[in-house]
């Protein structure tokens, strides 16, 4: 008793950022996160991409059964890569749902000013040394629910390096049996490959006190030509506040990522 919500309440979803939701607070089988500490607003928004009709169907579904023996944490990652790689994170103590959805509004300018003095930032490209590091190839395995005892299938998504005779590196597989339409199983993988294949990360920018107002999720326009960016908008993807000013990461912005 008092383990399970009531039963009046509850149905049944497909929706990843309802799922990841339900795994996060759950008193049974979840995190057991209170609910006083998660930001509704940011998983409507996300419960509301996933629901928006695009080329015909919804933009993401997980239709998973969760047989296996895995920690709550792991399904969570799990549903998120069916769309697209979508993530909650801990805030301040509040739980927030990252969607995949890139922001509009630059919360601030960045100059060389604005760095504290000494601090050295690191730029990488293709998320580490080089573009070499990483994968050309992704593969995803979904569910053909169109087709008799729904079959898996395999779908391929190349870097163009690869279809100009490149040599194809160890391909990564995704599981996304929860993905039964291929269109929704090549959403997701466009947009883990995409994101890995052009992924330029900023670390270690100290910034002074004028820019603690700036918060993971912020949008900002970097004007630091002596690390090779001018007028380029980044994301902030986490900081620490230091006792001389807010420390950042950033992410650069784009806006092509479904």
């Amino acid at each position: 008793a008092g383990e399970y919500a009531d039963e009046a309440s509850c149905a049944f979803s497909a929706n990843p950022a309802l799922e990841i939701l339900d795994l996060l607070t759950h008193p049974q089988y979840g995190l057991k996160v209170s609910p006083t500490r998660i930001d509704m607003a940011s998983f409507t928004a996300g419960a509301n991409r996933c629901d928006e009709i695009v080329d015909g169907i919804k933009r993401y579904e997980c239709h998973v059964y969760i047989r296996e023996k895995r920690t709550a944490w792991e399904w969570i990652e799990t549903i998120g890569l069916h769309a697209g790689g979508m993530r909650p994170r801990e805030v301040d103590g509040v739980w927030v749902l990252d969607t995949g959805e890139e922001p509009t509004v630059v919360d601030a300018t960045i100059t060389s000013d604005h760095i504290v003095a000494g601090t050295r930032p690191r730029v990488s490209y293709g998320g580490g040394a080089g573009f070499a590091d990483l994968p050309n190839s992704f593969v995803a395995e979904w569910t053909d629910s169109s087709a008799r005892r729904w079959p898996k299938r395999q779908l391929v998504l190349n870097h163009p390096e690869v279809d100009a005779g490149a040599e194809v590196r160890p391909s990564v597989t995704y599981q996304l049996d929860g993905c039964l339409k291929e269109k929704q199983a090549y959403r997701c993988l466009w947009a883990i490959a995409h994101r890995a294949w052009s992924e330029v990360t900023i670390t270690g920018m100290d910034l002074l006190p004028e820019m603690l107002h700036l918060k993971a999720g912020s949008l900002v326009t970097l004007q630091v030509e002596k690390l090779g960016f001018k007028d380029n908008d980044f994301v902030v993807t986490d900081t620490v506040y230091t006792g001389a000013g807010i420390r950042v990461s950033l992410r650069l912005h784009d806006p092509a990522i479904w």
